[in-house]
């Protein structure tokens, strides 16, 4: 669990709602084949005990290695609860569940994720994780005390102040049977506004 960082410099979009968004994209693999980019967005009333924390990710892998996204993690600020809404995802197979207390080495642990099983690293079929192209949205309801909420934003859940990796995704079923491990490289303050620009554009054409 991780506390709210003071500077984190990643928040690029915000709104007096207590709103923001903050993109990422993948760092090289532990075996250099599997790729994405996505997005953090932090929804908030101002008041109340509940928000919204809406994951966007994109398999961005090489389509003719195969490959899919089968689980993905990240860590949650002290104090809140995430649940999983499958009501109001985009096309997320009924295989997917939330995970916790995730071990991910070599790249370390997370607290929370979604997985095609129950494991972090789960066997069976991995068809009905994220192919390459593909782009799903994964929305969770947070609960936590009103003052803690009004303080959170999107990067508190990619906070690698205290030197943990802020997201990491799991790949299976590539063509030559392999996985493959990838972390989140979150880019240069200055490289963020175009970032969020090209990934609204990319949601807001799979939505069309």
């Amino acid at each position: 669990m991780k506390g709210i960082a003071i500077a984190l410099g990643a928040v690029i979009i915000a709104s007096a709602a207590e709103g923001s968004l903050t993109p990422f994209a993948s760092s090289p693999g532990l075996i250099g084949l599997g790729a994405f980019e996505g997005s953090m967005e932090w929804e908030y009333a101002g008041t109340g005990r509940k928000g919204t924390l809406t994951v966007t990710l994109e398999n961005t892998s090489v389509t003719e290695l195969g490959g899919y996204l089968t689980a993905f993690g990240f860590n949650v600020v002290d104090g809140l609860h995430l649940k999983f809404q499958r009501n109001m995802s985009e096309n997320i197979s009924r295989r997917w569940r939330m995970v916790r207390r995730i071990e991910a080495d070599p790249l370390g642990t997370l607290d929370f994720g979604m997985s095609l099983t129950r494991r972090f690293r789960g066997h069976g079929d991995p068809a009905e994780g994220l192919a390459s192209g593909m782009l799903r949205t994964f929305t969770f309801t947070v609960r936590g005390p009103q003052a803690l909420l009004q303080e959170v934003g999107s990067s508190d859940f990619l906070d690698e102040s205290g030197g943990q990796r802020a997201f990491i995704a799991h790949y299976r079923g590539f063509s030559d049977g392999s996985t493959d491990l990838v972390a989140a490289a979150l880019p240069a303050p200055g490289a963020l506004p175009l970032l969020a620009m090209g990934l609204g554009a990319a949601r807001r054409r799979r939505a069309r």
